[in-house]
């Protein structure tokens, strides 16, 4: 259908450029737009001021009513006309026939014009006899490029062929009362692929009718309008910016009207907000202008907002806007008035200037609401920076609340005032991007630098490298660090209480990458933590390649204590082989730092040094050690500040996280050590003395413990038997374990001689659950389309009522088990257990919650492994098995009519998510390390090797699968031939099922 239209829009475009509208349809054109243009006329329809349609009406001086509606519509406007133009498409013959049922519709072209005739009949409620409309459409292009089309009752057309035609066909539908209508679309291009609708009409339904029932009646008429936005809808931030890549470029200062309000940036403002942007200044001045665009205007009905909608638009810079905010309890509902304009002034920066409406302008919200007038006067700045690919963007407001509201109120509500500029940011916020080339760019210039130090540098490198180097390893002390991978240490230099902290730990990762990510420190991602700390200011001045200032300064958030500035020259070199590099900081005095009274000057000396190391598993590794020592000054003690080291020397931790690969060298060096075990041989190889020693006298301690009083001891896995004994004499205290482990000796072996976790052990858990959890809501989904299908064919219907009942039947017992599950949970936990389940959602959710290892509550009666498998088993009898050989059944019995491909996909996925069910139960129940030790007859099936365990498991689902295909295929045969023989077959096939098992 899409297709056809765009071909019906191109179709559209070459009539334009190919046709002529008629001389009388021109006049009629003309009337009807000369008729409406008033505005201040026209009253907005009570209850629809948050509709996403703006609906109008007024009574002309003949007391007819007219009726307008208007909205933005995503699509382009030969798009949009194409669709009104060609009424009896199938879409649009369908639903016809749903609201009207068989009544005449029909349209006729009136060749060499751009006119048409258009009769459509419309079914009336009760016992009032049904309306028919015959209307003469057509259309034209505008010089501003505004596409408009006009109807009115046919006989306005004039003698003709095509009239007789029309006469004739009504005189067919005699049974109908001809209605009149006559009204015009006016389609204006807002983007390539946007466009505002405004449709005015005005019609006479025959007959007698209150002034109420033709009100509604022209509602129903400008319902045309939403019908557009539902069939054109597209997501709503893409909308949005196509608007603003559409936003024509502002004028300049000199070409605006003195009717225009010109904002003044030195007027009295209460609030000022400055953000660099993303984006360029016409991109950011386009967001901001577009005031009731479609992600504003769904955060204003979020917001509970009263209104929000453009009530006069002077030029496509220049436009009045009107919103009723809600405020909180007791405080009225605030009602602003505003004016929106934008230009460029003489310096190329764009400017966005607001301000309020004069108090005594009414708007009309089509139902009196009780609000008292506030007031924001403002003006946004956009400073093109970096080739306009940023902008940096100054807003300065000032607002009167009106009323009585208490001015510290009003203040403090100044940072939601501005919030505009953080909004604006976070749309267009690139910080990982930006973050990325940054350090791309810092590491392509440490790599090619080699510029030997000289001067200042040298002397500040050499005396921080001294200065730190003179300490022995001696001296350090260790200290207890959180990351175990990182080493800390303290130590206190000769003649000073200040102590030094030192930390040690190797990245995965090269020099170059690492010391990028440490000396970006103007990085998105530093200022954010920075922020996040505490920190008040940071800056960076770059002097050469090699050697910047850097500034910080932070608040301790101790009440009546200074905040800190921080003030050291950062210098980097590489050693002469070029696989260490050393970045030192030391205190420094600049101009454009200097000491101010607010601030206490703090003092830090910094060096890191990155160490190529050997590449490991291909990895590349750099050992970095990071010392410093700070004094934050003041009267905090040294002693406080000592203690506080571990916290300072915590950036290493956050430095190898960033790079951190250590699942891969944890797999590499896992599967190294499987595979030296494997082929590993004892005959042959010797061992020492002491070796033969060790192994023997472990060998006894298996024996020694059975001659010992145990006793049995609780452990943290149900999965896992220890004791302790003890020997009458002996002090020692002896202990035993034991655990059956999913994995194979040669594994098990390699986790205890690395003692490396291997951490994606859960993988093929979350394979299983995941990937059968995902093929069970398709099941659902291909199910409800098929009972779709079946309820569209004739003579079908009772397979779509009986696949329908097996739906249900499954979500009935699974809202059974969620009630037994959940039973004393809570109403809320309940409610929203049963609503998962109704939802069709309850599969993924259950398997999330395996793969999470979320904990079970006291008050559930299973764990999440048991509720999913009870939730599997509920589909599989309930609506997967039954449905399939339903499905085989009833495509067997109706031979291949419609909708093949979607009866067969349905019939495919449910015997896939049976398998795949009845496999991944089998195979938990199998490896499950209890079942193989109660029932070692039954259980162990399933090879040790993992490899081959996969294989096992695709043939599972698979056999599963074939099996239930099969199987239904011969029921469905069975019941074809004789029900009888069926249910002797089922009956006989479950008896001996059961002698089995017994």
């Amino acid at each position: 259908m899409g297709g056809a239209l765009t071909v019906a829009a191109k179709t559209t475009s070459q009539r334009l450029r190919n046709s002529k509208v008629p001389t009388v349809a021109a006049l009629v054109l003309q009337r009807l737009q000369e008729d409406n243009q008033d505005d201040s006329s026209w009253s907005r329809l009570a209850g629809t001021v948050r509709e996403p349609v703006s609906y109008f009406k007024k009574v002309d001086e003949d007391s007819n009513t007219w009726g307008k509606g208007e909205g933005v519509v995503d699509a382009s406007a030969p798009d949009v006309l194409a669709w009104l133009w060609h009424s009896c498409t199938h879409e649009r013959n369908l639903d016809h026939e749903r609201k009207d049922g068989n009544l005449l519709k029909m349209e006729l072209d009136v060749s060499g014009t751009r006119s048409k005739f258009m009769v459509a009949s419309s079914k009336m409620p009760g016992a009032i006899s049904n309306r028919v409309f015959a209307n003469w459409w057509t259309w034209a292009k505008e010089q501003n490029g505004d596409l408009v089309a006009a109807f009115t009752p046919h006989e306005d057309f004039g003698p003709g062929a095509e009239r007789e035609i029309i006469d004739a066909a009504l005189e067919a539908a005699k049974r109908s009362v001809l209605a009149k209508g006559r009204g015009f679309y006016r389609i204006k291009t807002l983007a390539p692929n946007v466009c505002r609708v405004t449709m005015v009409a005005q019609g006479s339904l025959g007959g007698s009718f209150t002034k109420q029932a033709m009100a509604w009646a022209v509602k129903s008429t400008l319902s045309m309008v939403k019908s557009l936005q539902d069939k054109y809808m597209r997501n709503g931030a893409k909308v949005d910016a196509e608007m603003r890549a559409a936003f024509p470029a502002p004028p300049p200062r000199g070409n605006l009207t003195s009717e225009q309000p010109k904002a003044k940036e030195s007027s009295v403002a209460v609030g000022k907000a400055k953000a660099t942007i993303d984006c360029s200044a016409a991109e950011a001045l386009a967001s901001t202008f577009a005031s009731c665009g479609r992600e504003k205007m769904k955060q204003s009905r979020d917001m509970n907002d009263r209104a929000r909608f453009v009530f006069m638009e002077h030029t496509k810079h220049d436009f009045e806007w009107a919103s009723v905010k809600k405020m909180p309890f007791p405080l009225t509902k605030r009602e602003f008035l505003g004016r929106y304009m934008c230009f460029k002034d003489s310096s190329g920066d764009l400017i966005l200037a607001f301000d309020a409406l004069p108090g005594s302008l009414k708007v009309n919200y089509g139902a009196n609401i009780k609000v008292v007038r506030a007031k924001t006067t403002g003006v946004f700045r956009f400073k093109p920076i970096n080739d306009d690919t940023q902008c940096e963007v100054t807003l300065v407001q000032h607002g009167d609340a009106g009323g009585f509201v208490p001015e510290r109120v009003v203040v403090a509500k100044i940072p939601e005032a501005l919030v505009g500029v953080t909004d604006m940011r976070e749309l267009f916020e690139r910080d990982d991007a930006i973050d990325d080339t940054m350090r791309s760019e810092l590491v392509a210039l440490i790599n090619a630098h080699s510029v030997d130090l000289t001067g200042r540098s040298q002397r500040l490198v050499k005396r921080v490298t001294q200065k730190f180097s003179s300490l022995t390893e001696a001296a350090f002390e260790k200290l207890e660090s959180p990351d175990h991978f990182v080493h800390m240490f303290s130590a206190l230099e000769e003649g000073s209480s200040t102590a030094i902290g030192r930390a040690t730990t190797v990245v995965d990762a090269p020099i170059a990458e690492v010391a990028a990510w440490e000396l970006a420190k103007m990085s998105r991602e530093n200022q954010k933590e920075h922020a996040a700390s505490g920190g008040l200011e940071r800056d960076l001045v770059k002097i050469n390649n090699h050697q910047n200032i850097f500034h910080v300064v932070y608040d301790l958030s101790i009440p009546k204590f200074l905040p800190r500035q921080g003030v050291t020259m950062q210098v980097w070199m590489w050693a002469a082989d070029k696989k260490e590099l050393t970045v030192v900081y030391d205190d420094v005095k600049h101009d454009e730092f200097p000491e101010r009274k607010e601030y206490l000057r703090m003092s830090a000396t910094i060096m890191v040094k990155y160490k190529q190391e050997a590449e490991v598993g291909g990895v590349p590794q750099t050992k970095v050690t990071y010392t410093l020592q700070v004094d934050v000054g003041g009267v905090i003690p040294k002693w406080v500040q000592n203690r506080q080291g571990v916290g300072k020397l915590m950036f290493l931790s956050k430095l190898r996280k960033r790079f951190d690969r250590s699942l891969e060298l944890d797999v590499t060096q896992m599967e190294e050590l499987v595979e030296m075990i494997r082929r590993h041989r004892r005959d042959g190889v010797e061992y020492s003395k002491e070796e033969e020693k060790i192994m023997a006298e472990g060998r006894t301690w298996f024996k020694a413990f059975d001659g010992l009083k145990s006793k049995d001891v609780a452990m943290r896995s149900p999965q896992t038997k220890g004791k302790v004994a003890y020997k009458r004499g002996d002090s020692r205290r002896w202990g035993w374990s034991t655990a059956t482990v999913r994995a194979s000796p040669n594994e098990v072996l390699a986790f205890v001689w690395g003692g490396i976790l291997l951490k994606n052990a859960a993988w093929g858990l979350w394979f299983r659950v995941i990937s059968g959890s995902g093929l069970s809501m398709l099941d659902l989904a291909t199910d409800i389309n098929v009972i779709r299908v079946y309820f569209g064919e004739e003579g079908q219907e009772g397979y779509g009522w009986n696949m329908l009942g097996m739906v249900l039947a499954s979500m009935g017992l699974q809202v059974l088990v969620v009630l037994v599950q959940n039973g004393k949970m809570g109403w809320g936990k309940l409610l929203r257990e049963v609503l998962i389940v109704v939802s069709g959602l309850k599969p993924g959710v259950d398997a999330m919650r395996v793969v999470s290892n979320a904990e079970m509550d006291k008050h559930h009666a299973m764990d999440a492994k048991q509720e999913l498998a009870f939730t599997k088993g509920i589909e599989m009898f309930c609506e997967s098995i039954p449905g399939c050989v339903l499905q085989v059944f009833a495509l067997i019995q109706g031979g291949s009519g419609g909708k093949m491909r979607t009866k067969v996909l349905s019939i495919v996925v449910s015997a896939l998510t049976t398998g795949m069910a009845s496999a991944s139960i089998s195979y938990d129940f199998d490896s499950d390390p209890g079942n193989r030790l109660l029932l070692p007859k039954f259980y162990g099936y399933l090879p040790d090797d993992g490899n081959e365990r996969t294989v096992m498991y695709v043939c599972m689902v698979l056999n599963s699968a074939l099996l239930l295909v099969f199987r239904s295929i011969g029921a469905a045969l069975l019941m074809l031939a004789d029900t009888k023989i069926f249910v002797a077959y089922m009956a006989g096939d479950h008896l001996l099922y059961l002698l089995q098992k017994l």
